[in-house]
């Protein structure tokens, strides 16, 4: 009698052949813990793709909001239904917002790794790797879109490009 153990979704991630495998990770500190973030880094980094679980209510502040025809309750970065209940409505994190959480999360676990640089590829290049057009989007090579957006060390937004065209700039401070 032959035993066997699936591997489960680590054993996937960490599966290497010739099709490279992917995951959307949501890095807002509400939907995911940080050793899951951090265990899935371990077993695929080139895999992670950061989305947000973001709802319109974003940069509405705390307080309850009407979205449609649902009110939703936002504190802090959580939106939850206004029903009294505590069923999660979705978050109000950014993707700079996420940036900054993943890259915190992988550098806390690992030495060996630019968090940041981690995180912004996490962001840019490894979707459009997964979308298959890493050759016009997600870096800054020749032929590229050149479609770019400058931060700094916190990835807090300066300005943006698209088209090597600058479409938003940050109010100088």
């Amino acid at each position: 009698m032959e035993h066997r153990r699936d591997a489960g979704i680590f054993g996937l991630l960490a599966m290497s052949g010739t099709q490279p495998v992917y995951y959307g990770i949501i890095a807002d500190g509400i939907h995911v813990n940080e050793l899951a973030i951090q265990l899935a880094f371990s077993a695929n980094p080139s895999g992670a793709i950061l989305v947000t679980d973001c709802i319109a209510a974003l940069g509405l502040g705390d307080g309850v909001h009407s979205l449609g025809e649902v009110s939703v309750r936002v504190e802090g970065a959580v939106a939850k239904v206004d029903d009294g209940s505590e069923t999660l409505a979705g978050s109000v994190s950014s993707m700079p917002h996420c940036v900054r959480t993943f890259s915190k999360v992988i550098s806390k676990f690992s030495s060996k790794s630019d968090g940041l640089a981690e995180a912004m590829k996490a962001a840019t290049l490894n979707p459009a790797s997964f979308l298959g057009i890493a050759h016009q989007m997600g870096t800054l090579k020749e032929g590229s879109n050149a479609d770019f957006v400058l931060v700094d060390g916190e990835a807090n937004v300066f300005a943006t490009f698209i088209g090597a065209i600058k479409c938003f700039q940050q109010p100088q401070l």
